[in-house]
C-alpha cells in the first residue's frame, strides 16, 4: 500500500494524478482516472475528476427526494466505487460525512 499511497501523499491543489480505472471514451475501454486535487487539509485529498465519468439521474424516478435516498448516490457508493477501485485502492478512501439541508446526514465513498 505504501506505493500506491505515494501517488498522492505529496499533491497540492490543483495537481492532477491517476487514481483507480473505469470506462471511458467511445469504445467503453478501462482507463485511469484522472483527478484533479480541489482542497488539502489534515484529513487528506478534496478531488474531482477531470472526466466526466458516466451519465446518471439523480433518482431513477421523477420525485421529491434527499440526497440520502436517492439512486445516484447508492450507485456511486456501491456500483461506481466497486467498479472504479480495486480493494487496496478502496482502502485508501476515506468515507466522507455530509450534513444535508433536507434529510439525514449521510457517509459517502465517493
Amino acid at each position: 500500500m505504501g506505493s500506491l499511497r505515494a501517488v498522492y501523499e505529496d499533491k497540492q491543489v490543483g495537481d492532477r494524478f491517476e487514481f483507480g480505472r473505469y470506462p471511458q471514451g467511445g469504445n467503453g475501454e478501462e482507463k485511469p482516472i484522472t483527478w484533479r486535487v480541489l482542497r488539502r487539509d489534515s484529513d487528506g485529498l478534496l478531488v474531482i475528476a477531470e472526466m466526466g465519468l458516466d451519465a446518471k439521474p439523480y433518482h431513477k424516478r421523477d420525485c421529491s427526494i434527499t440526497w440520502s435516498d436517492c439512486s445516484l448516490r447508492r450507485w456511486l457508493n456501491d456500483k461506481f466505487y466497486k467498479k472504479a477501485f480495486n480493494d487496496q485502492e478502496q482502502s485508501l478512501i476515506k468515507k466522507t460525512k455530509l450534513a444535508n439541508n433536507a434529510g439525514p446526514s449521510t457517509e459517502d465513498n465517493v
